[in-house]
């Protein structure tokens, strides 16, 4: 492979004997396991050329990587949509295209039914499940967790929906899971739910993003597989089918955003829902431990991505340095390793303990086992089921870019002249 690459920045998750780097928006679903070495490597490869990754890795290590194994990897990488090459990024080009046009179902048949009548007593069995009245919502919570988890949860939000009068909108704000350009994002397309497409509020999203700092409509295939927006919307569209929808997702605090919203929720009115889950908090989430534990990735781990991936087992949770999980976190157990079970009666000690069984919090895994490559190799995970609905029209995605420069200052000239602190920019406007 010839010229210096170009490489995605993956989703890492930790595995037993190394880790799993995949693309996090999902359009390749084949992740690639990697150890720590190949970890390492790989954190070397941006804008170098093999030869320079070769040089890099003797200068620090004195070992000499054989080219070939370098290739095995660069190609690997490519294979999982990691490393930019044309045909990767025309693949991702035609799944952004896909999603300016509109954002199909992911999760029916899996998290909801996906026909409408099914989804309909399903919708009225949650209600069920919360025996309370509601209030009438004026800003709402709602969780994005897996509903059969929660099922009470949503059945309240449910009860709260029942006292609430339909709104024209609905400003719905989720989690991006996924990176963003900036700090929050907007799809003005249609989303699919069993009950009919729920459609964007173009003139809301326009004037939001006039206000904005930042381009809104900056990382379609951020929400290609973000649950934050679909799990809310199919409850609330089976109980406001009329409503327009702004969907909107965070990455970081944004001031900017909450000013926005103040303003333009007073020129387009509508139900405020936070799609949160009050539980976003963790070394998964960005935040540092305030007291690492020895062994648990500080500075023992070494610098670079594989340093500071490597000081956690699966989950993201520290371990002591016998390899075990913190005492002290969910899930954890003692700092030594657990004695091998025992044999019959003469016979010494038993087999090793065979693979872990399914995780009580994930759908039908269990943890993978040792990988046998020496540095990396490859894994595939279960297909997701996509139900796709036909096209809608005319794309969104142009219309709701296509504000022009008088309308933009007619907008700011009439927030101005009442006094409204508008951030505003030109986002290349003449």
């Amino acid at each position: 492979m010839e010229g210096r690459l170009r490489l995605r920045e993956p989703q890492i998750t930790p595995i037993e004997g190394g880790f799993l780097v995949s693309d996090p928006y999902g359009v390749y679903e084949k992740p690639l396991a990697l150890t720590e070495g190949g970890l390492f490597l790989l954190s070397l490869m941006e804008g170098r050329t093999l030869e320079e990754v070769q040089e890099e890795v003797f200068k620090r290590h004195g070992v000499l990587v054989p080219k070939k194994e370098l290739e095995d990897l660069a190609k690997a990488l490519e294979e999982a949509g990691l490393l930019l090459t044309e045909k990767v990024e025309a693949r991702l080009k035609e799944e952004e295209e896909k999603l300016k046009r509109e954002r199909p179902m992911r999760l029916a048949g899996l998290s909801y039914p996906e026909g409408e009548r099914e989804a309909r007593a399903f919708l009225e069995a949650f209600r069920a499940s919360y025996p309370g009245e509601g209030e009438e919502a004026r800003v709402l919570l709602m969780p994005h967790l897996e509903p059969s988890r929660v099922p009470e949860v949503y059945g309240a939000a449910l009860a709260a929906l029942e006292k609430t009068p339909p709104p024209e909108r609905i400003y719905l704000v989720g989690v991006a899971h996924r990176p963003l350009k900036e700090k929050a994002a907007a799809l003005p397309v249609p989303f699919q739910t069993p009950f009919g497409p729920a459609l964007p509020d173009l003139p809301a999203l326009q004037a939001l993003d006039a206000l904005l700092p930042f381009e809104l409509f900056n990382t379609p295939l951020a929400f290609r597989e973000e649950h934050s927006l679909e799990l809310p919307l199919f409850f609330l569209k089976g109980r406001f089918p009329e409503a327009r929808v702004l969907p909107l997702l965070v990455a970081r605090r944004s001031p900017e955003l909450g000013e926005a919203l103040k303003v333009v929720l007073r020129d387009f009115p509508g139900l405020l829902v936070l799609a949160v889950d009050l539980s976003h908090v963790g070394p998964r989430f960005g935040d540092t431990p305030p007291h690492p534990h020895p062994g648990g990735g500080g500075e023992e781990a070494g610098p670079g991505l594989p340093g500071k991936a490597r000081g956690r087992g699966a989950g993201g949770r520290p371990r002591l340095p016998g390899g075990q999980p913190h005492p002290h976190r969910r899930g954890g157990g003692g700092g030594k390793p657990p004695p091998p079970p025992p044999g019959k009666e003469g016979e010494g000690p038993g087999p090793p303990p065979g693979p872990r069984g399914p995780h009580p919090k994930r759908r039908g895994g269990g943890h993978p086992g040792p990988l046998k490559s020496p540095r990396f190799g490859t894994t595939r995970r279960p297909g997701r089921r996509t139900a796709r609905a036909p096209f809608l029209g005319a794309p969104l995605w142009e219309r709701a870019r296509k504000v022009g420069g008088q309308a933009r200052r007619g907008l700011r000239e009439s927030l101005l002249a009442r006094g409204v602190q508008a951030f505003t920019h030109d986002k290349g406007v003449a």
